[in-house]
């Protein structure tokens, strides 16, 4: 907000709309607004009129620190504004507040107000796809997710993973159908009556085990709490890229994976060359596979059949490109595409020469390529010496953009570049 009592209350009254759409209320009791730069008159009128205090900065919010603008001019800003913090803690401010509405909205809506509920209800048309595909993972994902007892009052007894057997439905129901008069939404705490375990007597092995498991087992006074375990190991707080990395499962790295994905590459090229890699453009030949009655014809030199080979580098015209480019790589060009490939795998000595060829290489590939479809659509046509330019002038462009995060790497690549073009 700006600061100024309009404001403010048209914020409030955005926030009770948002309440009688979605049902969320904001609880004025227990709020705060925060504020720097204002006069105490105006302090006061925000009071009086949305019966908040006003609150004292420093204070944390969501993990971030809020503190008076440091600047030596007067801001009129209040609560979540610039004057009061940097960008970053914004944005990690508005993720937040987007993230806990999210999970809020999935728990009260989707969950029924409960948690648990995420192993036993059943993903239908009614769900969002999102919602759907989350139940989907929930057997591959629930070793991960361990409930912590504490008190067991919100502790699923069959289907929350709380137990060295894993889900207690499965382990001790996979051979019988009756729950033992133990109902499916029962906590463990329902379990626990006067002092004692009240558990049906053990009519199975599986049983034993549970009834052994028990006379060890106390509940204690705190609450019930849940904890990601990644192989074996709890972590304190959920990592986006550990879960992802485990769900994804280890796949082996292709040999050509490091000659695409480069440090500071250019994605438009980066992605490109990987879709040729995978001979996935819509190369002449591929059309006329497809059954479209089109010319195969090589667009660039007007010899041969246009594949993805021919392009890259048997047409004269795309080679004279490489060859210039790869000369000023101190490179020796290769006609074939198995054997550049094989030669962009194979690179090197200095790291950074290494990656200045990968970003040449790639560069030649994207601008072959839009040279091919300004011919094809615009009839568009420009020389290789043109096409040379381009690739020229974006490679340098490209490396005076490593001077905003470092300089001393922009300096190196810089003087590479430039000594092979004497």
């Amino acid at each position: 907000m700006d600061g100024s009592l309009s404001s403010v209350q048209n914020v409030l009254q955005v926030l009770k709309e948002f309440e009688l759409r979605s049902g969320l209320a904001v609880s004025v009791q227990k709020s705060s607004f925060y504020a720097s730069g204002l006069t105490q008159k105006e302090v006061d009128a925000i009071q009086v009129s949305t019966g908040m205090p006003n609150g004292t900065l420093p204070v944390r919010y969501l993990g971030a620190s809020l503190n008076k603008n440091g600047g030596g001019g007067k801001t009129r800003h209040a609560s979540l504004s610039k004057g009061l913090m940097g960008g970053g803690d914004q944005g990690k401010i508005y993720w937040r507040i987007e993230r806990s509405i999210w999970v809020g909205w999935f728990k009260t809506e989707v969950l029924k107000g409960s948690l648990s509920n995420f192993w036993t209800m059943k993903a239908t048309t009614t769900n969002s796809w999102l919602a759907n595909k989350l139940f989907k993972l929930r057997d591959e994902v629930f070793t991960w997710i361990k409930m912590k007892v504490g008190n067991g009052e919100s502790c699923r007894l069959w289907s929350d993973n709380w137990s060295p057997f894993g889900k207690l439905s499965q382990f001790i129901l996979s051979d019988q159908t009756s729950r033992m008069g133990i109902d499916a939404n029962s906590t463990v705490s329902d379990l626990f009556i006067d002092g004692r375990w009240m558990i049906p007597p053990a009519r199975s092995e599986k049983m034993v085990q549970l009834h052994i498991f028990f006379t060890a087992f106390a509940l204690t006074d705190t609450e019930d709490c849940y904890e990601w375990v990644i192989d074996d190991k709890p972590i304190s707080r959920f990592n986006t890229s550990q879960v992802y990395q485990k769900l994804r499962g280890q796949e082996t790295s292709v040999p050509w994976a490091q000659s695409v994905w480069i440090t500071g590459g250019i994605p438009r090229h980066t992605f490109l060359t990987w879709l040729f890699i995978l001979n996935r453009c819509p190369t002449r030949d591929r059309l006329r596979s497809w059954g479209l009655q089109t010319d195969v014809v090589c667009l660039l030199c007007n010899q041969e059949p246009e594949t993805r080979d021919h392009l890259y580098f048997h047409c004269p015209f795309s080679f004279a490109i490489w060859e210039e480019i790869g000369r000023r790589c101190d490179l020796q060009p290769l006609k074939n595409w198995d054997h550049t490939m094989i030669q962009m795998q194979s690179l090197q000595g200095n790291k950074y020469k290494k990656r200045l060829t990968l970003l040449c290489w790639q560069s030649s590939i994207y601008w072959i390529w839009q040279e091919r479809n300004k011919r094809l659509h615009n009839q568009q046509f420009r020389s290789s010496e043109a096409i040379t330019t381009l690739i020229t002038r974006q490679i340098t462009d490209r490396i005076s953009g490593y001077r905003l995060n470092s300089p001393a790497i922009s300096s190196i690549f810089m003087q590479l570049w430039f000594s092979t073009q004497i």
